[in-house]
């Protein structure tokens, strides 16, 4: 099925209304500081989601050949056995910090050159 695009017309239209603010006759994003915080929230947000399934195919790449870490199935259930459900979300804030601020100056930059240009 085609994903609808959301009301805006743009796939990036929800992350932008985290900063948008409304004005006459509909959203306006106002400084480029805007679309870097939209752009970083929405980075770190996305990448913490994923973190457990990069955390799981991490230990079954670490794993040696023939170990206790198989399938997918088993490798969560050994670190929630042996560590518990945080075992996940290791390395979680790391990520987010490091992919939410490369994005929010990605964000920021592009659209002061764009205004440049």
């Amino acid at each position: 099925p085609k994903r609808a695009k959301s009301a805006a017309g743009h796939p990036a239209a929800p992350c932008r209304s985290i900063v948008a603010r409304r004005s006459r006759g509909g959203v306006t994003m106002t400084g480029g500081w805007q679309y870097a915080l939209a752009g970083g929230v929405c980075a770190a947000v996305s990448h913490g989601i994923a973190c457990p399934v990069d955390v799981v195919k991490t230990r079954i790449q670490a794993a040696p050949a023939g170990g206790g870490l198989g399938a997918q199935v088993g490798t969560v259930r050994e670190m929630i056995a042996a560590e518990g459900w945080v075992s996940l979300t290791r390395g979680m804030s790391a990520r987010a910090l490091k992919i939410g601020s490369g994005q929010a100056v990605i964000f920021g930059v592009f659209d002061c050159v764009k205004r440049r240009l």
